[in-house]
C-alpha cells in the first residue's frame, strides 16, 4: 500500500510541475497581408471570433485582440502594413508570465493560442476576392492615371496566325 501511495504522490508531484512549466513566447513568423491594409484590417476583424477571440482595439495599422479562457486573459498586438502582418504578445492575465530581460515566459498554450490565430488571419486573407485588372484600371489604376495606351496586341490572346497558310487559301 505504501508502494502505491509514494507512486500516486510522484506522479502527482510531476503532473504538477510539468503543467507549472513556463516556455518562451514565440511570436509567429510575419506573413503576407491583403491586397490592400483595409482588406487586411477586414481579414483580421474577420478572423478574431473563429477560435473566440475579441477585439480590444482598433487603429490604422494596429488590432489588439484578446482571448479570454476560463480566468485567463492572453492579449496580442496584431500590426499589419500594405505587405505584412505581424503578431506580437503584449500581455497576459493568469497565464504564469515572467519577464527574464527581453525574454517572455508564459503558459505553454500562448504560443499554440498565438499561432492558431496567425493561421486563421492567413487563411481569411487567403480567402478574400483578389481585386479583378479590369476594377483597377477603371478606378484610376495605374495604366489608367499614368496616361498608358493598352496595345490591341498585349490584349490578343487568339493562336498566332501562318501567313504561308493564309496566302494559299482562297478568298
Amino acid at each position: 500500500m505504501s508502494r502505491w501511495i509514494l507512486g500516486f504522490f510522484m506522479a502527482s508531484t510531476l503532473a504538477l510541475v510539468g503543467c507549472a512549466k513556463n516556455v518562451p513566447v514565440q511570436n509567429p513568423a510575419p506573413f503576407a497581408a491583403g491586397a490592400t491594409p483595409a482588406a487586411t484590417e477586414q481579414a483580421i476583424l474577420d478572423a478574431l471570433p473563429k477560435h473566440n477571440w475579441a477585439v480590444e482595439n482598433v487603429e490604422p495599422g494596429k488590432v489588439v485582440g484578446f482571448l479570454s479562457v476560463r480566468s485567463h486573459l492572453l492579449r496580442v498586438d496584431i500590426s499589419y502594413d500594405a505587405a505584412n502582418v505581424v503578431l506580437a504578445y503584449h500581455d497576459s492575465d493568469n497565464l504564469a508570465e515572467e519577464r527574464q530581460g527581453d525574454q517572455v515566459l508564459a503558459h505553454k498554450r500562448v504560443n499554440k493560442w498565438m499561432s492558431t490565430l496567425a493561421n486563421d488571419i492567413r487563411l481569411a486573407i487567403a480567402a478574400q476576392p483578389a481585386p479583378s485588372q479590369d476594377a483597377t484600371l477603371s478606378s484610376g489604376g495605374e495604366a489608367e492615371s499614368a496616361g498608358a495606351a493598352v496595345a490591341p496586341e498585349a490584349t490578343n490572346t487568339a493562336a498566332p496566325v501562318d501567313s504561308a497558310a493564309n496566302a494559299a487559301t482562297p478568298q
